[in-house]
């Protein structure tokens, strides 16, 4: 898996991951080159393995914080 990680740890990744996987967040990618371009553009088709889809999620896993947890909590108004 580590091989397979690494190899798809890249602007295409990311955009493959926070694209479809994160609905609400709608990345914006600029191209200077030709080349930048295509390599965006490369998210377009590229499907991410579940296991790494995981991995990704565990690695930018974060308390979300006031005021998301707020409404999780609807008596607290603010993070300690």
């Amino acid at each position: 898996m580590r091989a397979h990680v690494s190899r798809v740890l890249s602007k295409p990744a990311a955009l493959a991951w926070t694209g479809p996987h994160r609905t609400w967040i709608h990345p914006i990618s600029g191209a200077r080159t030709l080349a930048q371009l295509t390599d965006n553009l490369a998210a377009c088709d590229l499907r991410l393995p579940l296991e790494v889809v995981e991995r990704l999620d565990r690695a930018s896993a974060f308390p979300p914080g006031f005021p998301q947890d707020r409404d999780r909590n609807p008596g607290r108004t603010a993070t300690p």
